[in-house]
């Protein structure tokens, strides 16, 4: 038994060791400002520790600003091993070519792992997602009157 208990906390500490900046997106509040760099090849070497860990990661711009909405998006892309990962309103042209590198490797992984391109993949989440919100929506709306919320 305590050599399981050894063996799982070098397994853990190897894996934090190897993923030093996979935790580096923003809002990270252990990172001071100026310790936060952003480039393409950060995000590009961020991407590949997180596929080294077994994670599949898209990083998007905005997000969801309704809950149940946000539920049904976080879902749809759990059913194919994506994490759909909202970055907030941050537009900056660093941030941007750190998403960009991060993104693009991410892609690449997914078209491997699904055999179709990742933005057709994106795409037909993307449709489910709508539908999904689209009738969830009638449902909470049905027999109210006045817009959709």
């Amino acid at each position: 038994m305590k050599n399981h208990i050894k063996i799982f906390f070098l397994a853990f500490v190897i894996a934090c060791v190897d993923s030093t900046y996979a935790y580096q997106f923003p809002y990270n509040k252990s990172l001071t400002k100026n310790e936060l760099i952003y480039n393409r090849s950060i995000g590009i070497s961020d991407a590949k520790a997180h596929l080294r860990l077994g994670r599949m990661i898209l990083l998007m711009i905005g997000g969801e600003r309704i809950e149940w909405k946000e539920k049904i998006r976080l879902n749809e892309y759990q059913k194919y091993g994506i994490e759909w990962r909202s970055t907030g309103d941050v537009v900056t042209d660093e941030f941007e070519d750190y998403r960009d590198g991060f993104n693009e490797v991410m892609k690449k992984e997914i078209t491997a792992w699904y055999g179709k391109d990742a933005v057709q993949l994106i795409d037909l989440i993307e449709n489910e997602i709508n539908a999904k919100i689209m009738l969830e929506t009638l449902k909470r709306n049905k027999g109210k009157r006045g817009g959709i919320s």
